[in-house]
């Protein structure tokens, strides 16, 4: 599934982790710089792995190219399902440790100032549309701050947070991820102390996020619970845990 909208402000991921048995991308933490053929095919396999082109979905992505910030490369990737096509552009760091679904923006001598510019530029906002930013403050993400961004015309106000490099020199106008390895996924996850099916300490234990509301979930739960789990018994340990959906 390819979603897209006017500001590219609202996306919803499902997440699914598992400890012994990793369907995430396989990536580990290195300093120095990766060959590009490593880095190009990283950018496919985390996509690919984290569900945002499933497979359906035909991608074709060119080769690195240079970017603004020089720490990072850029990939054109052009996806096509049913019929229509969709282009971005991604930013992969060339230690392989961060992946950008957007370019890095210079951002010039004001940072914030800077960042509005290239939101407007980005997303082909009018005057119409007021822009304001918040302050940077740091993120969850190391290396980075975050601003708050909010965007409003004719009383409707739309807010998003975007990411900023801690030089302050580059912005991020799209979702950010660290590409972590299998055990530093593992060990944010806490599952203590949480609703199981299986045995725990099972060869290997899925950690499902879901929403009582979301019919999706409700689809997944019950291919979980009737066909996966019956199959495999106690091989496998099911931790359930709640996310909820935003109202």
């Amino acid at each position: 599934m390819i979603l897209k909208s006017r500001l590219g402000w609202a996306v919803a991921v499902a997440a699914l982790s598992i400890s012994s048995l990793t369907l995430g991308a396989r990536q580990v933490a290195h300093s120095a710089p990766l060959p590009e053929a490593v880095l190009h095919q990283k950018i496919l396999t985390y996509l690919r792995e984290y569900g945002y082109f499933t497979p359906d979905v035909q991608v074709n992505a060119g080769p690195l190219e240079s970017s603004q910030n020089p720490a990072y490369y850029e990939c054109h990737l052009v996806a096509t399902a049913n019929g229509k096509t969709y282009n971005e552009v991604d930013s992969i760091s060339k230690n392989g440790r961060y992946l950008a679904r957007s370019a890095m923006y210079f951002l010039g001598p004001d940072p914030k100032a800077g960042l509005l510019h290239s939101i407007r530029d980005r997303f082909k906002l009018g005057t119409e549309w007021q822009l304001s930013a918040g302050p940077l403050q740091p993120s969850l993400v190391p290396g980075f701050y975050q601003s708050n961004v909010t965007a409003e015309m004719n009383g409707h106000k739309q807010s998003q947070y975007f990411y900023v490099t801690d030089d302050k020199r580059f912005a991020v106008l799209g979702q950010l991820f660290v590409m972590r390895t299998p055990k530093e996924i593992e060990s944010l996850i806490n599952k203590r102390d949480q609703p199981h099916s299986g045995p725990l300490g099972a060869p290997v234990t899925i950690v499902e996020y879901a929403d009582l509301e979301c019919p999706h979930c409700a689809e997944m739960q019950g291919f979980l619970e009737n066909v996966l789990l019956p199959r495999y018994g106690n091989k496998v340990c099911l931790i359930y845990k709640d996310f909820p959906i935003p109202s």
